[in-house]
């Protein structure tokens, strides 16, 4: 892919030698030749997957992070890691697909995952309605085999009582 595009080869060198700075605790500061890349070109190197998430960002040069629904994710996650080494994950919508999201092996790809609050339309009612993680999930998360290399969790807003803490105690999980 980046050796017939000099301009993607040039952004993904910038990028690592930025992520290699960082980890050496350099920092080289924002790069103003890759933020000029990535606006001119960012959309384009991502059209495979621009139309399956929400949103997405480089890491390294390629999409690393995603924001999608989760149950689109499982739809598509075959899909999604043949296109991008995608890291970071971004999740709405777990709690209607929880037990088959946790039990997904997709997952052993990601690095950082969130999964907070979110708002959505009750369909019975038509009201806008907040919808949190609970016991449940978090039951389910703790018990995911597939998190091993997970390295940071964020369950914003969500409202976990004694069950799940629980189940995470005894999992030794976040």
């Amino acid at each position: 892919v980046a050796g017939d595009d000099p301009g993607r080869a040039e952004f993904i060198r910038l990028q690592v030698n930025e992520a290699q700075a960082g980890r050496n605790g350099v920092g080289t500061g924002y790069d103003q030749r890759a933020h000029r890349l990535l606006t001119e070109r960012g959309a384009e190197w991502a059209r495979g997957i621009r139309t399956m998430v929400a949103d997405w960002s480089y890491v390294r040069g390629f999409v690393g992070s995603v924001k999608l629904d989760a149950a689109r994710f499982l739809a598509t996650a075959h899909q999604l890691f043949r296109l991008a080494p995608i890291e970071h994950l971004h999740l709405t919508g777990v709690s209607p697909v929880a037990a088959e999201l946790f039990a997904s092996p997709y997952l052993q790809r990601i690095q950082a995952l969130s999964m907070p609050g979110w708002w959505k339309r009750n369909p019975q009612t038509n009201y806008v309605e907040w919808a949190q993680l609970g016991d449940t999930e978090a039951s389910l998360l703790a018990a995911c085999p597939h998190l091993a290399g997970l390295e940071w969790l964020d369950r914003l807003n969500d409202v976990i009582g004694p069950a799940g803490r629980e189940a995470q105690a005894a999992a030794g999980s976040p």
